[in-house]
């Protein structure tokens, strides 16, 4: 009596009750991480929050020396500008504007903005006159503008627009100067001199940044870069 039997492979090469090995299945509750888009917007909306509360704190309680005015108009001009020059650049180069995609595209257009108009309010000091504050406002949001390169496509912009601003105003006005470093404890006494600077620079660090250069959290350097 002869018998046969299945040689190996042709039936793929499993025994019977060998599952198939398909490798790793992927977990069902995975999730992708963020984009580097939505990890912009975030840390602009971090910054943006922590740079008004820190103005707000500094005119009613640290003794801030600017016109308790000053925050507001160089957020209005801020605004004014970041919009008129992106619409006017957007008109040259024949695109739609970044803030025509409704509310929630212009609430972020506008956070470089916020952050741009506070720090020159913030770092400036003008004495009794609100024009160098708004002087800078005007050249750092231009500055984006007339130095970028195109990045993958798009313009990109070289320079940070708050520190150009803040430079290119105390170069040609030599009477404007940075505000003194006093007046951020102006008004505070005792430990709270030393914990101000210390917490400011805690809610500064994040970390990983140090290896992640991907995921640096932004400071004055850096803010206000879409």
């Amino acid at each position: 009596m002869t018998t046969t039997s299945t040689p190996p492979g042709l039936d793929g090469g499993r025994h019977e009750g060998e599952a198939l090995d398909s490798g790793p299945v992927p977990s069902a509750s995975a999730r992708p991480g963020p984009t580097p888009e939505q990890r912009r917007v975030k840390a602009l909306v971090r910054f943006a929050i922590s740079i008004t509360v820190f103005n707000i704190l500094g005119h009613t309680v640290l003794g801030f020396e600017q016109a308790p005015i000053a925050p507001i108009i160089v957020i209005a001009v801020s605004y004014a500008t970041a919009l008129g020059f992106e619409a006017l650049d957007a008109w040259a180069r024949g695109v739609r504007p970044a803030y025509g995609g409704g509310p929630q595209a212009l609430a972020v257009f506008l956070l470089p903005a916020h952050i741009t108009g506070l720090a020159c309010g913030m770092l400036l000091w003008g004495n009794a006159s609100l024009w160098p504050y708004i002087f800078a406002v005007v050249v750092a949001n231009g500055s984006k503008y007339l130095f970028r390169l195109r990045v993958n496509g798009k313009p990109r912009h070289l320079l940070n627009p708050s520190n150009t601003g803040i430079a290119v105003i105390l170069v040609l006005f030599p009477w404007v100067g940075i505000a003194p470093p006093y007046h951020f404890t102006n008004l505070t006494t005792g430990a709270i001199d030393w914990l101000l600077p210390l917490g400011v620079l805690a809610a500064s660090w994040r970390p990983g940044t140090s290896s992640s250069p991907g995921t640096a959290t932004p400071t004055l350097a850096t803010a206000g870069k879409p």
